[in-house]
């Protein structure tokens, strides 16, 4: 299901519409020859296995995906559920390719342990250690979690506890620091496409 967005995001997908580079973009058939379109108009920032971030305009990201893997995880980020559901604990998408190969998505900044804990109260390594032991498949592996009760009562951890659960997203990425950023002085996700589904079907 592609994503349906916001009002206000209606109002900046029409100016993003008007963007030729993106209509270009969206009609090179090649994820090869998108890179290197995309690299000619943007600053490439980074990179992983599925897709290529570049620098879109001051507040905004340009997710380009690498190969199906990368729009499969766009598919996820992009779906109208999570976008509509999650968006305090998300970078949101502001706009799409019709086909998820590429996202425009808000630019967060880098996160630190200390704005984690600043900003949502709890110790980073305290948070993946409860991540990891409510998603915890292993009765042999034990986490250690400070103040559980406290963390089960967490709007913040049941936001991103009930993002996890229903998507079946491992907690491998969740608990990395590089897949949360800053943005608008909220910690939000910046890396949330891999579900179980696209693990099994490209990673395993």
């Amino acid at each position: 299901m592609l994503s349906k967005l916001s009002f206000l995001s209606k109002i900046f997908k029409f100016a993003v519409i008007s963007d030729t580079k993106l209509q270009q973009l969206s009609s090179i058939p090649s994820f090869s020859k998108q890179i290197k379109y995309a690299s000619l108009n943007w600053l490439r920032l980074t990179s992983g296995s599925s897709r290529v971030i570049f620098d879109y305009s001051p507040d905004y990201v340009l997710k380009l995906a690498k190969n199906e893997k990368g729009i499969s995880q766009n598919s996820v980020e992009n779906y109208n559920f999570i976008q509509n559901h999650y968006k305090d604990i998300i970078a949101n998408v502001i706009d799409s390719d019709p086909n998820n190969k590429w996202l425009v998505v808000e630019k967060a900044s880098k996160m630190t342990i200390a704005q984690f804990k600043s900003i949502t109260g709890i110790d980073f390594q305290n948070f993946c250690n409860y991540i990891n032991d409510r998603f915890n498949l292993s009765k042999h592996v034990k986490y250690n979690v400070i103040n559980k009760e406290e963390l089960d009562n967490n709007i913040f951890i049941y936001e991103v506890v009930d993002l996890m659960a229903n998507f079946n997203m491992p907690p491998g990425d969740i608990t990395r620091k590089n897949s949360w950023g800053i943005v608008k002085n909220k910690v939000v996700l910046i890396d949330y496409g891999l579900t179980m589904d696209n693990y099994n079907e490209y990673y395993k």
